[in-house]
């Protein structure tokens, strides 16, 4: 259960939006709340160029840091900290989780429309190229619970990704409801059904892979059990996996959705996998990103 929660905040009403959604968590389980900001300079010498106008940059977001930690302890009851750091934003916003063993990050990520409805801000996607803990993004017009999660769809694959998107979706559930869905592509189909006995190989394909997966989904289930989850577990044979993860979410009424991310995928997402980066991108609910360096 994480014990530790960043948030990194730049005072927007944006980023004010992660507030309740990581007092709810830090509350269930007694976490400390780690509220940082990170001042990227772009190359320019500000201390030694424009002195004062760093120091009034410095006091103005230590104020109101130590103003939302403040009235964050003061209203949710849980232990905030904060943080203003110096550096590239991403780099310096994973060194922090892993100098101070942060064990999740919660952000709200910087809503864009039009086509895709992209909403991922390129901090985060960059923080999830880096970041050794799960990270929880939160949609800006999204309405995230405040009293954690009450149904949680867990998309699990057969890599060893999969027990860790268990594990880092167990905490978050505030009533124990659980879907854990395993969707299967179909096998590339045989070029002709005039080759010998070619339909009756593709049916034993399709069965040797619902075979396999279902024992591997009632493991990770059995293991959501261990975990004080209820999990429903539901096997889907579809070729568009991302999509099925969206309608499965949406029909099972789930407030949030967790992933697991391989490294594959086009050259400009060498962490994020297709199906993720697709599920992040699309999905009307809260997205927990489990990130191989938070396996590693």
């Amino acid at each position: 259960m994480p014990r530790a929660i960043m948030v990194p905040f730049d005072g927007s009403a944006c980023a004010e939006k992660a507030l309740p959604v990581a007092a709810a968590i830090a509350r269930r389980n007694e976490a400390t709340v780690h509220l940082v900001t990170v001042h990227e300079d772009f190359g320019l010498n500000l201390p030694t160029a424009l002195p004062a106008v760093h120091h009034a940059w410095v006091q103005e977001r230590e104020h109101w840091l130590q103003t939302a930690a403040s009235r964050l302890q003061r209203e949710s009851g849980v232990q905030a900290k904060w943080a203003l750091l110096h550096g590239r934003t991403a780099p310096t916003l994973a060194t922090f989780v892993r100098e101070k063993g942060i064990d999740l990050v919660i952000m709200a990520t910087h809503g864009r429309g039009g086509i895709g409805r992209v909403w991922l801000g390129s901090t985060a996607d960059a923080l999830l190229r880096l970041c050794e803990a799960p990270v929880l993004l939160i949609r800006p017009v999204a309405a995230a619970s405040t009293d954690g999660f009450g149904q949680v769809l867990v998309a699990v694959d057969d890599s060893t990704m999969a027990g860790h998107v268990v594990d880092a979706a167990a905490p978050l559930s505030a009533k124990g409801g659980c879907t854990v869905l395993h969707v299967v592509s179909p096998p590339v189909a045989y070029p002709s059904h005039y080759i010998p006995d070619a339909r009756e190989r593709e049916r034993e394909d399709v069965e040797h892979r619902k075979a396999a997966a279902t024992r591997f989904l009632d493991a990770m289930a059995e293991r959501a059990r261990e975990r004080g989850l209820q999990p429903v577990a539901k096997l889907i044979v579809d070729e568009n996996v991302a999509a099925t993860i969206l309608r499965e979410a949406e029909q099972s009424g789930a407030d949030l959705i967790a992933v697991g991310t391989h490294g594959r995928g086009p050259v400009l997402r060498t962490i994020l996998g297709s199906v993720a980066d697709k599920v992040i991108r699309s999905a009307d609910v809260p997205v927990l990103v489990v990130p191989p360096a938070a396996v590693r």
